[in-house]
């Protein structure tokens, strides 16, 4: 597939650039108001919206067409990676537990099903 870096610089839309020349090879655009995260999964890219619904959309590389959107119930989802079949994204807000105190949460989520199988609390100083 030649060497292709995606960069996320605008807010609607992906640009692809070529790692050899640095020109844009292709745009896609993105049905999130605000796009966040990015991830590919051998096959697909992944990436989110945040500040409101908290959307994952699965989007074929060539021709930019959604394949799959998956709603995370996280009001602003962040940064997203492809491992071992799932999709891991972080919780950019703090959420609070029981305990009266409040954390950022990484969350693993299947991209089959869009349930979330584990969710991993994190100390941020």
């Amino acid at each position: 597939m030649n060497k292709f870096i995606v960069l996320l610089i605008a807010l609607l839309s992906l640009p692809i650039y070529s790692t050899e020349t640095w020109k844009t090879v292709q745009i896609m655009k993105s049905p999130a108001r605000r796009v966040c995260g990015l991830a590919y999964d051998g096959r697909y890219l992944w990436h989110g919206e945040s500040n409101g619904p908290g959307i994952l959309y699965k989007t074929e590389l060539k021709t930019g067409r959604r394949i799959k959107q998956i709603s995370t119930k996280m009001y602003d989802p962040g940064d997203i990676e492809w491992l071992n079949g799932f999709i891991w994204v972080t919780e950019e807000n703090k959420i609070p537990f029981a305990d009266g105190t409040s954390k950022y949460c990484v969350k693993k989520i299947n991209p089959a099903t869009g349930v979330t199988v584990d969710s991993i609390a994190v100390d941020v100083p």
